[in-house]
């Protein structure tokens, strides 16, 4: 299956730099950059590029939000394209979270401190000559235990088998420690400023992506009504507004691609990619052969 990208945001992609530039660090760099190799162009300006998977649309993707986000750094056709891509394609999924590492000795020991070489908390273990220790002191795991509760569930564990220790309960410690990190690291949240500041931009962003997208389509209605009166004027045709004047356009346009759906007249030129000048397949080749 071919994809067809939007033109200006076909010549955005050929410019951008998937070998040594920010880009090539994507896992489908290499792919999207086979694809605009082996591409061919399309109607217009867009670019048909072979399917290489899903990594190759996601990649595009990201660089069309990149377009949307700093539109002030890009033409309007660019942003134009740019849209209608993500219309057509979707947003680049986000990554998939990375796994956090449960709590244990080794990441908590630095919140307690460390009573054999006197670092505080927040500082890594020391030698006695001031140099880094290669291991975290014994004393400063047991300060450790103690304030997680490792050594009380031990105690109570020890007195319920009748003194006897039966080894160590991995699960049970392991959610002691995770409680405790919860207990000495509670979830932050951002303050009720900056969330309605966020929301306020959100807000601010939609509302500026709507106004944009109602002054392309009024953009486009109004090149279209200037199309119909000017073709009007030039078949002579009695109309008298511009939505007769449209009408008569619409009908015209359907005729046309009726009469060269199929033909070697209707598809020709459209499909040469060196073409020595632009050509609209169904509007401007007929033309060459009045």
């Amino acid at each position: 299956m071919d994809v067809t990208i939007p033109g200006a945001l076909a010549d955005h992609l050929s410019r951008a730099n998937l070998t040594t530039g920010p880009a090539a660090k994507h896992r489908a760099a290499a792919d999207l950059r086979i694809a605009l190799n082996n591409a061919r162009r399309g109607r217009g300006r867009t670019l048909v590029i072979p399917a290489h998977g899903t990594g190759v649309l996601h990649l595009i993707s990201a660089f069309a939000e990149a377009i949307l986000e700093n539109r002030k750094l890009h033409t309007t056709a660019e942003v134009r394209a740019a849209r209608l891509w993500i219309q057509r394609a979707g947003h680049n999924p986000e990554p998939a979270p990375q796994a956090a590492e449960p709590p244990h000795r080794g990441n908590l020991a630095d919140t307690v401190a460390c009573p054999a070489c006197h670092v505080g908390v927040g500082a890594p273990c020391i030698t006695r000559a001031g140099k880094p220790a290669r291991e975290i002191h014994s004393r400063r795991v047991e300060a450790l235990e103690n304030a997680a509760g490792v050594t009380q569930h031990r105690a109570e564990q020890k007195r319920a088998n009748g003194g006897l220790a039966y080894g160590i309960n991995h699960a049970a410690e392991s959610e002691l420690f995770a409680a405790y990190a919860a207990r000495i690291n509670p979830p932050a949240q951002a303050p009720a400023v900056i969330r309605d500041k966020q929301e306020q931009q959100r807000a601010a962003e939609t509302r500026l992506d709507l106004a944009e997208e109602q002054a392309a389509d009024a953009f486009d209605a109004a090149a279209h009504a200037v199309e119909a009166v000017e073709y009007a004027e030039q078949v002579e045709a009695s109309v008298a507004t511009v939505e007769d004047a449209e009408a008569l356009y619409a009908a015209q346009l359907i005729t046309e691609a009726e009469a060269t759906d199929g033909t070697w007249r209707g598809e020709w030129i459209g499909e040469q990619p060196d073409a020595l000048f632009p050509a609209h397949p169904d509007r401007e080749q007929g033309s060459l052969f009045a």
